[in-house]
């Protein structure tokens, strides 16, 4: 070890060192001498928290009042309150998380009262938000996660909402402080990566004390009666202020927060063995959720994440990713699709598919849905979950189109029917198309056998958008499968934006390569679009019934005869 290598160390312990004391001391927090700051910077993990001893399930780790969170409404630093100083952090005119961000940006340049907790968090972020536009484009290349990174729509909320607000106070209160954007982007990620919800502390008079703190109250002031001076009562009862915790739907919800230590656990999906808990009485536990051994890094988890928006929220994936990755379809991809590989229409007459023509399509189903489901959206998700198995609502999509572009002729019999009708029945007729085509399309299996080509087509010029290596790295993977280590496959990869960003994509073309191998597994004994029935616009005798969905042919000339 190199003496730089060694100050960098010693600094290192010394920061950890203080911000624990600042923690206990100033904070108050209480800290299970079972746990400890370590230093996982050898695995890439920069600071995290250590079991010393066996930790049993259900064990409290630390205790923190919700008062020391860091969050605009216990804001009672310094010598001033900011939020008495720049009100409009709290009356309304900045949204949440814009209150956040300025207020930490005031305090990482002014303020001495979190010096120990900003010496401790990270001044550098690895997140997408940070790399050169081309930089994430070459690396991302296929992933609609470059779509979603969003550098300028945030710094457009910036110039609109926060600096009005900096010009404002800039000589009395910002006068210092660092409001650029790259100061911005560092706050805003640090908001993004560490903050926690927490239930917000709502201040009421003593007016509205239930029976038991009322009776608390009378015995502490007769304790003091002695030392009270005539006169004072009424401004004595003025003064009393209480923080209540409430869970009633009338409340405002929780706030956004920063809770130092709760943010020092690392976190993994697999891994976690810790949970942060709020009290009835509203102070913050973090407890363990499963055993953990002496030795044993404390782990909370994000929540159910794909490591796509792992990588974009927090700068980290995990190796062989993670049980919620998905691949996101726009309809773009589906129209294309569609348009390039759906069968001729059986009217020999019809127009071919366009763009145009399949988006008006598109947009008849978002008419005729409602009250049934939300089938049309702007994109659809494949998850891991369901081995690339498309949601009802992409199959009910896609059965629409298709049913609608073959059988053109009998969709527009269909609608005059309705219309000759005087539109009587007109919602409930369009609402039983709609539900079969759900129905079908719930068991997860092909409906037409016409879409064959289209779903392939979906599949396959998704992967298309991947680079040939991420292609190459999958069947690499796939192929050693079987000898991959149970312990790799809970490991994290940070830092190197490359090796984070094939895990993204490894991730999404495995999902891709399954939904072909749905469309393989499916090939046999799949309707054929003409079978389906489309239900009848005539108004039906009283005491008959219809059968609605597929008929078989003996049973369609059947119709047609009577």
């Amino acid at each position: 070890m190199t003496s730089e290598e060694a100050n960098t160390n010693d600094e290192f312990t010394k920061q950890t060192q203080a911000f624990v004391q600042w923690l206990t001391e100033s904070r108050g927090y209480k800290i299970s001498p079972k746990v400890k700051v370590h230093d996982y910077r050898s695995q890439g993990q920069g600071r995290g928290l250590i079991a010393v001893e066996d930790i049993a399930e259900g064990e409290d780790l630390f205790t923190i009042p919700r008062d020391r969170v860091i969050a605009i409404d216990s804001d009672a630093e310094g010598s001033g309150a900011l939020v008495q100083r720049v009100p409009e952090l709290a009356d309304g005119t900045l949204d949440e998380w814009s209150a956040l961000i300025l207020y930490l940006m005031y305090h990482a340049s002014k303020g001495e009262a979190f010096k120990p907790y900003f010496d401790v968090i990270p001044a550098h972020f690895s997140t997408p938000m940070f790399w050169d536009e081309g930089e994430a484009e070459q690396l991302l290349q296929g992933s609609t996660l470059v779509e979603k990174i969003g550098r300028a729509e945030a710094e457009a909320g910036f110039r609109e909402n926060i600096l009005p607000v900096v010009e404002k106070y800039k000589d009395t209160v910002f006068d210092g402080v660092d409001v650029s954007v790259d100061a911005f982007h560092r706050v805003g990620s640090l908001i993004m990566s560490y903050s926690f919800d927490v239930d917000r502390i709502k201040a009421g008079s003593s007016e509205d004390k239930d029976d038991e703190n009322a009776k608390e109250e009378d015995q502490a002031s007769a304790d003091e009666n002695e030392d009270e001076v005539p006169g004072d009562e009424e401004e004595h009862e003025e003064l009393i202020i209480e923080e209540e915790f409430s869970d009633d739907e009338d409340d405002d919800g929780p706030v956004k927060a920063m809770v130092p230590l709760a943010d020092t656990l690392n976190a993994h999906s697999q891994l976690c063995n810790a949970h942060l808990e709020q009290e009835d009485d509203g102070s913050l536990v973090m407890r363990a959720t499963a055993a953990i051994p002496a030795g044993g890094q404390i782990y909370n988890t994000y929540g159910d994440f794909p490591n796509s928006d792992l990588l974009r929220r927090y700068g980290y994936t995990e190796l062989g990713g993670t049980a919620s990755d998905l691949v996101e379809i726009t309809v773009n991809d589906l129209v294309d699709a569609v348009v390039a590989h759906a069968p001729a229409p059986a009217n020999k007459f019809a127009e071919p598919a366009t763009r145009e023509s399949t988006l008006q399509l598109v947009q008849l189903l978002a008419d005729w849905e409602e009250g049934v489901m939300e089938i049309v959206d702007d994109s659809y998700d494949v998850e891991r979950t369901t081995a690339g198995v498309p949601s009802t609502e992409l199959l009910s999509l896609i059965n629409f189109l298709v049913l609608a572009l073959v059988r053109s002729k009998d969709l527009k019999a269909f609608r005059r029917a309705l219309k000759r009708n005087g539109g009587a029945d007109e919602e409930k007729l369009t609402k039983k198309l709609v539900k079969t085509l759900v129905k079908h399309a719930a068991t997860g299996k092909l409906t037409f056998r016409e879409a064959v080509p289209v779903w392939r087509a979906i599949f396959e010029s998704r992967i298309g958008k991947y680079g040939q290596s991420v292609q190459d790295e999958c069947k690499r993977r796939a192929a050693a499968k079987n000898e991959l280590e149970t312990d790799s496959l809970t490991q994290v990869v940070v830092g190197a934006r490359e090796a984070m960003a094939t895990e993204v994509l490894v991730g999404e073309v495995d999902i891709l390569r399954s939904g072909l191998a749905w469309v393989d597994s499916a090939l046999s004994d799949v309707p054929s679009v003409d079978e389906f029935e489309f239900p009848s616009a005539s108004v039906a005798p009283a005491g008959s019934k219809r059968k609605l969905g597929y008929n078989s042919k003996a049973q369609t000339k059947k119709s047609k005869r009577s």
